[in-house]
């Protein structure tokens, strides 16, 4: 790709103004990485924008932020903190496990503010979690650790299930190892067999889905990944096309039609990462902010889902659920 196309595809996802003026007359503007059109991706940064309002801005719909993300083209994460970096943005805000690896790579003067599921520590991101050191610090997620439980639910749910397929990106190369290994160490002493199945773009979860109908799963479990996160809606609607019983994070897959969902609340998460934004700004070091952790764990069960399934919901994990969607 020519960097003149590369460039105008940057531009096409970018919301606010251009930041170099703003620079030079002393406005901040935030750079964000995300992983699909902004479009579906502004529940996320309303929950941002709350976090910036919470660290003190009064005002946090005034402050620019300049949006990109990999686009059709899959264009890697390194070319986008590059593209944020020329734009003199003044700290960058990411999701995922790839886009905080490119930006620490790209800077160390640029603060850098992630959501991610992984452990930072363990991928060499950051220091410690209470003491991170240099430019990077932000949200994780349980979803990793919380992960056995799924699998747990998923066997409360379907006592005969025997084929259980796990969905992860391929992209996010560390995640999607410990997923794997942790789903196949959690997995087989309760009699699943685990199938893997890759999907690193939308497109691409259209295809897997089409993949895993060909062999019938008696169950889904999808890995935590921020490219499913902003794609519930989709996830929910092939779950329910291919009747499929699956288990996901967010409760939006399950309003979406997914059978159950447990995890993190993505909201708290993303004010987290707003709130800590606002922080920097205001002249904080993200070398003094210690690695965050989402406290609030959320459990969502579709009845309806399940009848359509034909799966009789055992009453303690009803009991259980923070939402029951009839």
């Amino acid at each position: 790709m020519k960097r003149r196309d590369f460039i105008a595809l940057c531009g096409a996802f970018s919301i606010g103004p251009t930041p170099a003026p703003a620079q030079l007359s002393g406005t901040r503007v935030i750079g964000m990485l995300g992983p699909v059109p902004f479009e579906n991706y502004q529940d996320r940064v309303g929950a941002f924008r709350e976090g910036l309002k919470q660290s003190g801005f009064p005002d946090p719909q005034a402050i620019p932020i300049e949006y990109l993300w990999p686009g059709p083209g899959n264009i890697p994460w390194s070319q986008l903190v590059t593209e944020l970096i020329r734009r003199r943005v003044s700290i960058i805000a990411t999701a995922g496990d790839a886009a905080p690896h490119a930006a620490k790579a790209a800077t160390t003067s640029v603060p850098v503010v992630f959501v991610m599921g992984g452990d930072p520590v363990e991928q060499g991101l950051v220091a410690s979690l209470s003491r991170p050191g240099g430019n990077l610090t932000g949200a994780s997620t349980l979803n990793v650790e919380i992960h056995t439980k799924r699998i747990e639910i998923l066997r409360e749910l379907l006592p005969k299930a025997r084929q259980l397929f796990l969905l992860v990106n391929p992209s996010s190369k560390s995640t999607t190892e410990l997923l794997r290994r942790e789903t196949e160490l959690a997995g087989a002493p309760r009699g699943f067999v685990i199938t893997v199945v890759g999907a690193s773009s939308i497109s691409e979860i259209d295809s897997a889905f089409e993949k895993m109908a060909e062999s019938r799963p008696d169950a889904l479990l999808i890995g935590a990944n921020v490219l499913f996160n902003v794609r519930s809606q989709q996830l929910g609607t092939l779950v329910a096309r291919y009747g499929i019983p699956a288990v996901y994070q967010t409760s939006e897959f399950a309003r979406a039609g997914g059978l159950v969902s447990y995890g993190s609340s993505l909201k708290e998460l993303f004010q987290m990462q707003g709130n800590y934004v606002g922080r920097i700004l205001s002249g904080q070091k993200p070398a003094d902010l210690p690695i965050q952790q989402a406290s609030r764990i959320e459990m969502s069960l579709n009845l309806k889902s399940a009848k359509a399934l034909g799966i009789e919901v055992p009453t303690a994990l009803l009991v259980r659920a923070d939402e029951v969607i009839e």
